[in-house]
């Protein structure tokens, strides 16, 4: 070897050793059980963590659905879901917009790959991975400006068992996430509502 390949080697091994590693992508996953929960304008659904660890949130993977009439015009002349990570603990509190993606309602469909209007899988992948920061908080939302109606909503399902998870399946290492506004599915609601009314029936009489 002559001494410029001498060098040249030296100089790529330096760099090769000097380049930080590439992160691992993981992305916020929900699964098949539980209760679904209404997405639209005056619901959305909300989880909180704090980094563990220096890893990537490549978006998220999520079991939904949308209403028959989700994406109608009218009513849903704005038929669209975002997904939208933040740093800090609120987004109503000032916290700084990370990442995010917007999918109509067409998009939506097509990510589905079946029946959207039944549950199954649909990845929300973001086109550049956020690479997080060991010991920072991030906010993570999922919400759409759709009416309030079931007919026009979307729908998630799984939340009791969200993680991280990336393509092999594995979550990161002792990383947890918190479901911070659950919502009650649209029954549970009347359900609750036809039990307060009547206990107020009952104290009455």
């Amino acid at each position: 070897m002559n001494l410029w390949k001498y060098f040249a080697s030296c100089a790529v091994a330096a760099l090769m050793a000097s380049a930080p590693a590439r992160a691992e992508v993981y992305y916020l996953t929900t699964d098949q059980t539980g209760a679904q929960t209404q997405i639209d304008m005056n619901h959305s659904t909300t989880w909180a963590f704090t980094a563990v660890g220096t890893w990537t949130l490549g978006g998220g993977n999520f079991v939904m659905k949308d209403g028959p009439k989700t994406g109608d015009d009218p009513p849903n002349a704005i038929s669209s879901v975002g997904l939208f990570v933040y740093e800090g603990t609120e987004a109503s509190h000032g916290a700084a917009l990370r990442q995010f993606l917007y999918l109509d309602d067409a998009a939506f469909c097509t990510a589905h790959g079946g029946n959207c209007q039944k549950f199954g899988d649909v990845p929300f992948h973001f086109d550049l991975g956020l690479q997080l920061t060991d010991g920072v908080s991030y906010f993570v939302e999922l919400t759409s400006p759709v009416i309030d109606e079931q007919t026009g909503a979307y729908f998630i399902k799984g939340l009791d068992n969200s993680t991280f998870l990336n393509n092999a399946g594995n979550p990161p290492p002792d990383q947890t996430v918190t479901v911070t506004s659950p919502i009650p599915e649209p029954v549970s609601m009347v359900l609750l509502g036809t039990g307060l009314l009547g206990l107020g029936t009952a104290r009455r009489r």
